[in-house]
């Protein structure tokens, strides 16, 4: 427990000591005193970065990266009994091919094919129980996303930046699109209409929107504000990038 006050992580403290992990991250939630440790506002447990839900995680970076990017968008947490999670990721029942591959990313993530889908009558919600859902999405908490901080965890953002492309996947999902935007403009002392293909993003938090900004500086697509709560990616040479990686939704 001193070395936990100090600040160490649980692979550190085993190595210390030459007790297991398992057992130092027992004691850090407090199961060896019969109760759990609780963050603020129901938000679960607290992880490290050291349990193994999160390296397994970690070790399908890939997949993890896309599934973050949804439940950012459109995902919620809610705890059930005997402290486990159920998470619930909404998707829009025009785009089977998203339904799938939520499915596949929740399943692989979780590590069973014990995976809910409900028809709630134009959109299909892919849901899973699990103790550890807030082990590998820390963000949960009280109220809604927009109005509450959102920040990755240090093992969160190596997995995204290693992984851009996935995650704008996950986020132009839930929360984005690709359309055909038409604009007028005087040409000659006549109007003419212009068509022209573009991404969108929106979404209410300023977090949310910055994650998905950051994202699209590091693959080096170019992007503008809209408005308050939409960012664009409007150039012909940018959205041909997306379409390599995202594309349509299906």
């Amino acid at each position: 427990m001193r070395l936990i006050g100090e600040g160490l992580n649980n692979s550190q403290i085993a190595r210390e000591t030459g007790i297991s992990r398992t057992t130092v991250r027992g004691w850090r939630v407090g199961n060896i005193y019969g109760h759990r440790k609780r963050a603020a506002g129901r938000a679960g447990l607290e992880c490290d970065g050291s349990c193994r839900s999160v390296e397994h995680a970690i070790d399908f970076g890939d997949i993890y990266s896309y599934l973050l990017g949804q439940y950012l968008g459109d995902g919620m947490l809610s705890e059930a009994r005997r402290h486990v999670y159920r998470l619930r990721i909404a998707c829009t029942a025009a785009y089977p091919e998203i339904i799938d591959e939520v499915i596949g990313s929740v399943s692989t993530i979780r590590g069973s094919e014990r995976i809910g889908l409900t028809d709630r009558g134009g959109d299909m919600e892919v849901s899973s129980y699990w103790k550890h859902w807030i082990c590998v999405f820390p963000q949960h908490g009280a109220g809604p996303k927009w109005k509450r901080p959102i920040t990755l965890a240090g093992w969160q953002r190596q997995v995204v930046d290693h992984h851009p492309w996935p995650f704008l996947r996950g986020l132009v999902h839930s929360d984005g699109c690709r359309h055909i935007n038409t604009v007028q403009r005087p040409v000659a002392g006549k109007i003419k209409k212009y068509r022209y293909s573009r991404y969108t993003f929106t979404n209410a938090s300023d977090d949310i929107r910055g994650l998905f900004t950051d994202a699209c500086d590091a693959v080096g697509v170019q992007w503008t504000r809209a408005n308050e709560r939409v960012v664009a990616v409007s150039r012909r040479a940018d959205v041909a990038i997306m379409d390599r990686f995202i594309g349509p939704k299906r």
